[in-house]
């Protein structure tokens, strides 16, 4: 009990307010670091990278009180959250990335020729050769045709193709032939299904153009999570900016 008092004692609202006001941007900056630049694989891992931000933030929230050396105008302060809003809305795709990391797994489900010929990535049709092959059982890269191809003989033949993209689309092309089977391809990002690329004879030749949407969507409470941090990061740096241009000013007047 005495703990709770003496808890309760020290807790004050600008003390809640500059833990909150670290709290968010150090959330904001994990998450952003863990999905596009370095992925820890356990919440033990993002938990330091958690803490050294929290730690740099309460550093710079103390040196730029000390720089300020007064509270800002309210007016200023509500001036600095207008240009948040505003150039979070006009840049919303650098501060919440679509694009992520995804893995398309196929599998030659019948009999017959499956052969892996295009893929598009974002729009950009990529060599085949430059693809991330994470798995690979019994398709074959042939150099010449710069494509992927798996000859089952029975159906259930165990095969599979496992690759890996950074991306927002994927799309995979295939040729529909005479002598083709039927593909599954799966997506880490939810999607998936199983296409026959099987032809009737004499009929001109046709592609399988397969689309994959690898969009990354936020829920609601991550976006209730990230915005504080977000508008609060470029609301101190807009306050930054106008106390250096008014520090300038001043010198310059001097």
């Amino acid at each position: 009990m005495d703990v709770l008092k003496n808890l309760r004692a020290n807790l004050s609202l600008p003390k809640v307010l500059k833990g909150l006001s670290c709290f968010f941007p150090s959330l904001y900056l994990t998450a952003y670091v863990n999905a596009n630049l370095y992925r820890p694989n356990s919440f033990w891992w993002r938990l330091p990278v958690f803490g050294c931000f929290y730690a740099g933030c309460w550093f710079v929230l103390r040196a730029a009180r000390r720089m300020f050396q007064s509270d800002q105008p309210v007016k200023t302060v509500l001036l600095s959250v207008v240009v948040a809003l505003v150039i979070l809305d006009g840049f919303r795709g650098f501060f919440f990335p679509v694009q992520q990391e995804v893995t398309l797994s196929l599998y030659a489900v019948t009999a017959g020729e499956i052969c892996l010929c295009d893929v598009i990535v974002d729009g950009e049709n990529i060599p085949i050769a430059q693809v991330q092959v994470i798995e690979n059982s019994a398709w074959l890269y042939r150099e010449q045709y710069d494509n992927f191809v798996v000859w089952p003989l029975e159906n259930g033949t165990e095969n599979y193709l496992t690759m890996r993209f950074d991306a927002e689309e994927v799309r995979l092309g295939f040729p529909y032939t005479p002598y083709a089977g039927s593909v599954s391809i799966k997506s880490s990002a939810g999607s998936g299904s199983t296409w026959d690329l099987c032809c009737p004879e004499g009929e001109e030749v046709k592609y399988a153009d397969i689309p994959f949407d690898c969009r990354r969507t936020y829920s609601p409470l991550e976006l209730v999570l990230y915005l504080p941090g977000i508008l609060s990061i470029i609301s101190f740096l807009f306050l930054f900016f106008l106390y250096a241009a008014r520090y300038g000013w001043q010198k310059i007047r001097l």
